[in-house]
C-alpha cells in the first residue's frame, strides 16, 4: 500500500503545487504583498504534509511569535520545505541559492513569497544580499536559512557555511534554532518517492543573541543546539 501511494503522491503533489502557485500569484497581483501570498504557501505546505499522511510533532521552547528571527534549521530532505511552511508558526521566507529560482514555476513562486537569492562565492553581491535581507526583516518578517547549504543523506549534521551567520550578525536579529528529525525517512535525498505514514519532529529552541559574539562562537552555539536535539529526540 505504501509503495502504491508513493507513486500516487507525485500527481497529488503536482496538482496541489500548481493550484497553490496560481493562487499565490493571484493574491500577489491583487495585493502586491508577498506576506499575503505567503499565506497560500503555508496552506500548500500543510496540505502536502497531510496528504502524505506524515505526522508532525511540534516541540516548542520559549520564543516570541511576534518577533522576527533569522531561523537556522538542519536540512534532511526536500520534504523539509513542506513541513516548515506548514507547521512553523512564523511568517518567514527563505534565503536560497540563486539556482533554485531557475526551476520552472517553483522559481516564480519563490519570488512571489519574497525569497532572497544568493550567489555562492560572489562576494561582490554580498552587500546587496544583506540589504535585501534587512529590508525584508524591517517588514517584521523572519528569514529562514539552511546553514549546511545542502541536504544530508543520513540525517546527520553537515559542516555549516559562514554566509548565513554573517548575514544574521549584520542584521542584529536573534537566531531561532529549528531542528527537524525524521524528514529524511519521508523523502530521502536523491529519491522522488515519499514514504507515507511516517513521523517527524519539529523542535523550536530558544532564540540566540547575535550581538557581541564572534562568528565561530555563534556557529558553534547554534550547532550545539541542533546536535543536542538530534541526539535527545532521535
Amino acid at each position: 500500500m505504501s509503495k502504491i501511494y508513493s507513486v500516487l503522491y507525485i500527481p497529488i503533489l503536482i496538482i496541489i503545487s500548481l493550484f497553490s502557485i496560481f493562487g499565490a500569484y493571484i493574491v500577489y497581483l491583487i495585493t502586491r504583498d508577498s506576506k499575503k501570498a505567503n499565506i497560500v504557501a503555508r496552506f500548500w505546505g500543510k496540505l502536502l504534509v497531510l496528504t502524505s499522511f506524515t505526522k508532525v510533532e511540534i516541540i516548542k521552547e520559549d520564543f516570541n511569535l511576534n518577533s522576527k528571527y533569522v531561523i537556522m534549521t538542519n536540512h534532511q530532505s526536500a520534504f523539509d520545505i513542506f513541513i516548515l511552511y506548514g507547521y512553523l508558526p512564523l511568517d518567514f521566507t527563505f534565503l536560497s541559492k540563486i539556482e533554485i529560482f531557475k526551476i520552472p514555476l517553483f522559481g516564480i513562486a519563490m519570488k512571489i513569497v519574497g525569497a532572497i537569492g544568493v550567489e555562492r562565492g560572489n562576494t561582490a553581491k554580498l552587500k546587496s544580499t544583506i540589504s535585501a535581507m534587512q529590508n525584508y526583516m524591517n517588514k517584521n518578517r523572519s528569514l529562514l536559512i539552511f546553514p549546511e547549504g545542502t541536504r544530508s543523506y543520513d540525517g546527520k549534521l553537515l559542516p555549516f557555511k559562514k554566509g548565513g551567520f554573517m548575514l544574521a550578525k549584520k542584521s542584529n536579529a536573534e537566531i531561532l534554532p529549528v531542528t527537524l528529525i525524521g524528514s529524511c525517512n519521508v523523502l530521502k535525498k536523491g529519491s522522488f518517492f515519499i514514504n507515507p505514514f511516517r513521523k517527524v519532529k519539529l523542535i523550536i529552541s530558544k532564540p540566540i543573541e547575535t550581538k557581541n559574539k564572534n562568528l565561530n562562537s555563534l556557529m558553534n552555539e547554534v550547532r550545539l543546539v541542533l546536535e543536542n536535539n538530534l541526539k535527545k529526540q532521535s
